[in-house]
């Protein structure tokens, strides 16, 4: 297990040179497989199979690229960064008053202070005003077994209005912080960041799944809907 620990951290230098030379793949992955092959001679009991550890190396491989998207200001410069907040006081997408206020609150609680003491620069775009719900919406589809979508022509029109916002300040290369309001608006906010930084990763951080879709929500509430 030793040596496949030092091979493991080989294999981690290798790509890490790799990054830095831009080698390709191929001479690469041959490269390593010639070392782990030297480790590999003589399998001990309970060791990892060469032909595992390959399909191991060639899984890393794949997963580790060079991106061709713009990188981000706030990553490339030391001192100021800038961050641009967005207040999305949405309320319609679940049942229960106040969060619309979210914004407002983190402001008044000294938001813009804090960036500023670590040393950002806030660009502050306000918040956004979402046209409330209407007796004149058109109908929603009903799907068997599944309630009532609820607000779904507002909640789309916020969060379509959202997606503009964020998509702006994400291409001129600041950081976005979205002020909510209830979490429907994730289908808004975290549509634009992988538009203008398709290489971002999410961490989705909630006591639910949010992966509901209109045929299978059981409360007809979209804030239970944005990761799908």
């Amino acid at each position: 297990m030793n040596g496949l620990k030092r091979g493991a951290q080989s294999r981690i230098g290798s790509l890490s040179a790799m990054a830095r030379t831009r080698r390709s793949w191929g001479s690469e992955l041959k490269r390593i497989e010639s070392r782990m092959r030297k480790m590999s001679t003589v399998d001990k009991p309970g060791d990892v199979p060469f032909h595992e550890k390959r399909s191991t190396i060639q899984r890393i491989l794949r997963q580790v690229h060079e991106a061709h998207v713009p990188f981000p200001n706030f990553l490339q410069h030391e001192g100021k960064k800038t961050v641009s907040l967005i207040g999305a006081p949405m309320t319609y997408g679940q049942g229960k008053p106040g969060t619309d206020h979210g914004p407002r609150l983190m402001r008044e609680g000294g938001l813009v202070r804090d960036l500023n003491v670590l040393n950002w620069e806030v660009r502050d775009r306000g918040d956004l005003v979402f046209e409330p719900p209407s007796l004149d919406d058109p109908p929603v589809p009903i799907f068997p077994g599944a309630h009532p979508v609820r607000n779904s022509l507002a909640v789309g029109r916020g969060c379509e209005a959202l997606h503009k916002v964020v998509l702006e300040e994400a291409l001129a290369g600041n950081f976005v912080a979205t002020l909510g309001g209830d979490h429907s608006i994730g289908a808004g906010s975290v549509s634009a960041i992988l538009k203008a930084r398709p290489d971002t990763g999410i961490i989705w951080v909630d006591a639910h799944g949010d992966i509901n879709t209109p045929e299978t929500t059981q409360s007809g509430n979209m804030h239970g809907m944005p990761v799908a």
